[in-house]
């Protein structure tokens, strides 16, 4: 997911060499859930820093699961995972 940017809807919608990484309501085919999951077949579990809490991990795949809205996400995925990532000295950018 290199060049990937969760720091803001468009930029999670938008970025990253592999990009969409988020396919509304199909965690089957979204590289960010099968990633942070641990289901993809190649590359690394993301974050690059260590795998994430399963809790967390499921808000993520809730997310996407529920069609990844806008409004939703920036409540649930910047609150739960990137101001953690932020506060715990981890990157932002994958």
């Amino acid at each position: 997911m290199g060049g990937w940017d969760g720091s803001s809807y468009n930029l999670t919608m938008t970025t990253g060499d592999n990009a969409p990484v988020v396919i509304p309501g199909d965690i089957e085919e979204s590289l960010l859930a099968m990633k942070m999951s641990g289901t993809h077949e190649t590359g690394t579990v993301m974050p690059p820093e260590g795998k994430l809490p399963d809790s967390q991990v499921q808000i993520i795949v809730d997310w996407i699961e529920s069609g990844a809205i806008e409004n939703y996400f920036v409540t649930l995925f910047c609150d739960t995972m990137y101001n953690s990532k932020l506060q715990m000295g981890y990157s932002t950018h994958w």
